[in-house]
């Protein structure tokens, strides 16, 4: 080993975390109701270009033209408001995605998934603490993992290390078999340097699936930062070979 190596682990380490926040974190964005939100499909940020161009399109023009008349013709009818938005979120307006949402919920005050497309519309803006908002009111109407799985992830961008901690915990209570669970949990430990919670973490979400790359790729930082180069050499080889 050259004396330059921890630094590289480190930045690949810092690199790990965050494409392993953004790639969880879109992921468990993604709606379970397939059906009711088209924003199930995976979300993507796009310019402002791409988004004029899509509005612009005479097929979005007029499924747009036919919600707005649902909506005039019958102003108390969430699903126009959810259609809707979901035509705007498809195409990356998430403004105005996140607006028609919250109409959604002020229509239908106990709809999970209203607050959870609010929610998901907010994160892509990149407000994660209204998001929390509104995962938080989703989570008291239906607790359950993948509630608590994305409101981590969100915690992730302001910060919230023992917030993203704390919702890993009970995501885990729920599904104590969910490797991504625990992976995510073994991030938020690295991120407050806790090296051997994480190693925990990590080492469970690898006996949950042992192919689970970013695995062994978390916990070989861990490793590294320990000063067990043997395993953290061992771990960097086989998640980079998972990885590929």
């Amino acid at each position: 080993m050259t004396s330059e190596k921890p630094g590289a682990l480190q930045k690949m380490w810092m690199c790990l975390l965050l494409a392993l926040v953004l790639i969880i974190g879109t992921a468990s964005a993604s709606f379970a109701d397939a059906d009711k939100s088209d924003a199930s499909k995976k979300p993507e940020h796009k310019t402002p270009e791409e988004i004029a161009k899509a509005e612009a399109d005479p097929a979005f023009i007029a499924r747009v033209k036919e919600l707005h008349a649902r909506i005039q013709s019958d102003p108390k009818v969430e699903r126009n408001y959810t259609d809707l938005a979901n035509s705007y979120f498809l195409v990356g307006d998430y403004s105005q995605a996140a607006t028609l949402f919250k109409k959604a919920v002020t229509i239908s005050p106990k709809d999970v998934e209203a607050y959870r497309a609010v929610a998901s519309s907010c994160d892509m803006l990149g407000d994660p603490r209204t998001a929390v908002q509104y995962l938080s009111k989703a989570i008291s109407l239906s607790p359950n993992g993948d509630l608590f799985y994305f409101r981590g992830n969100v915690r992730k961008r302001y910060h919230d290390y023992e917030g993203m901690v704390s919702d890993m915990t009970v995501a885990i209570k729920f599904e104590p078999n969910n490797a991504d669970y625990y992976l995510l949990r073994s991030c938020g430990y690295g991120l407050m340097n806790d090296w051997k919670s994480l190693i925990a973490d990590a080492t469970e979400a690898i006996r949950l699936n042992p192919k689970l790359g970013k695995a062994y790729l978390v916990r070989a930082k861990a490793y590294d930062a320990l000063g067990q180069s043997a395993k953290r050499d061992s771990d960097l080889k086989i998640g980079t070979e998972l990885t590929k």
